[in-house]
């Protein structure tokens, strides 16, 4: 099916009657499937996400997900190395990581009512939405109460890995120098944003395995939809 064949077919709804998003007999399904098919994906890969980043290693071991330092610290790497605060930089790196994974491991209780509370429309808008379709869902559903709930876990776990005062002893050296004067006074912000961007990146990339790969799939549904976009 095509772009086009898709975009009719999605919007093409008869009051009372169910959306059928595959036109073929054999391979058609309903709005009602697809909702489903969609919801039984984002409940794994959040569980997915969850376990992958919620452990030990799971964003510092990992390149891909890892947490940078902030953009004033990483600028500013050569100066705070020429007055000896490279250990002190990378403990700091090392720890906002651990703290995302402390914060990320509670993460899954609200991202499963996210996707029971899915609808036909917002299944719609993701099945035929692109790569950042899952994320944008995900982010406007769940970002300001999983920042409300991250916040104080990210707090606990800078002050047990002394990141905290790894980064106020760090902007207080860089702003010596005329750097970092418009930065947050706390690194927990930092942690808090960058860990819900990467924990929503990765539930969209189990999404896009399963439509590239939807023989694979575990269920029938699953198959079926994902089989026909």
């Amino acid at each position: 099916m095509n772009n086009r064949q898709f975009n009719q077919v999605f919007f093409t709804l008869t009051a009372g009657a169910p959306l059928v998003l595959c036109a073929t007999s054999a391979a058609a399904y309903t709005q009602f499937q697809a909702r489903d098919a969609l919801s039984q994906s984002l409940q794994a890969g959040s569980a997915f996400a969850v376990k992958q980043l919620g452990t030990l290693d799971g964003f510092w071991g990992s390149e891909k997900v890892r947490i940078p330092l902030p953009s004033f610290l990483e600028q500013a790497r050569t100066l705070l190395k020429t007055f000896g605060q490279q250990e002190r930089l990378e403990t700091l790196h090392m720890s906002i990581n651990r703290a995302a994974e402390s914060a990320v491991s509670q993460a899954l209780p609200l991202l499963k009512r996210a996707v029971s509370s899915l609808s036909t429309k917002d299944a719609v808008d993701i099945l035929k939405g692109g790569n950042t379709a899952v994320t944008d869902y995900f982010a406007s559903v769940t970002r300001e109460p999983l920042k409300a709930q991250f916040l104080p876990t990210v707090q606990h776990a800078t002050r047990q890995y002394k990141a905290a005062g790894q980064y106020e002893q760090l902007l207080k050296t860089v702003q010596r120098f005329g750097v970092g004067k418009h930065q947050p006074a706390t690194v927990a912000e930092h942690v808090t944003l960058s860990a819900l961007n990467s924990l929503y990146a990765t539930v969209a990339e189990a999404k896009q395995r399963l439509r590239a790969n939807p023989a694979q799939a575990a269920t029938r549904v699953l198959r079926q939809v994902f089989g026909n976009l």
